[in-house]
């Protein structure tokens, strides 16, 4: 996570400070939206899931008694040339409050012990929730059984990307982000789904985008994730 010269300025500051409005003062500080999450890749060592696994929900209790504020949701990728990845994210943040986590000299002790011996991290990166390409509730999106991902990269025309791709799955719950902190040029698509039903009108819809003349000339990967309960963490859980 990350971190006067003039004696008669000390009695000018107090004289300000007396005299400013109280309103003023009592006044918070503007946020801005809350559309920015944290999310970590992790890969398992060969052998070691098992180990990894609890290792990571004994980081979780961690979490639950210091009463951490923030809700973390944990997936496997169940489908795509990446299977066995664990996913964690933390969603809903504006960047100001990303610098007040809980405890967080204490976090990343407990994560020595319980979780880095057991795995290596493949990406830590920041998403930034775009709603002009999202369609429906996110964090009932984030609690699906399933999220097929969409990662797209180096598009040619990201904005004829974003049109195709909005047609083409106009009425299908979506949640868009633009990641930062990776590679340029990368978004994440996150289609939640109950079952591998559900996934058929998905494949369905992105496949009509990839034949369609103009879609923006951007190199996608897609991935399912499979939700771990266990994995995940909720503030009161």
């Amino acid at each position: 996570m990350p971190r006067c010269t003039s004696p008669a300025l000390p009695m000018v500051l107090a004289t300000i400070a007396l005299f400013a409005p109280a309103a003023a003062a009592a006044a918070p500080a503007p946020e801005g939206d809350p559309t920015v999450a944290r999310f970590v890749e992790w890969a398992p060592a060969p052998g070691a899931e098992a180990a990894f696994r609890e290792g990571y929900i004994r980081h979780l209790d961690w979490h639950r008694r210091n009463r951490d504020p923030w809700t973390w949701h944990g997936w496997f990728v169940a489908s795509g040339d990446r299977l066995g990845t664990f996913i964690d994210g933390s969603f809903g943040h504006t960047w100001e409050r990303l610098d007040h986590p809980v405890a967080p000299t204490e976090d990343r002790a407990d994560n020595a012990r319980n979780v880095y011996p057991h795995a290596d991290v493949l990406l830590s990166v920041h998403l930034v929730r775009l709603p002009e390409h999202s369609a429906g509730d996110e964090q009932e999106a984030l609690l699906s059984p399933l999220l097929t991902t969409l990662r797209l990269r180096d598009a040619v025309d990201a904005e004829a990307m974003w049109a195709a791709l909005d047609r083409v799955l106009s009425g299908i719950p979506r949640q868009a982000y633009r990641v930062v902190g990776g590679p340029e040029q990368t978004w994440l698509l996150a289609l939640p789904h109950a079952d591998w039903a559900g996934f058929g009108r998905i494949e369905a819809a992105i496949g009509r985008w990839r034949e369609r003349p103009g879609p923006g000339g951007a190199d996608a990967r897609i991935e399912t994730l499979r939700r771990d309960p266990a994995m995940s963490y909720a503030p009161g859980s």
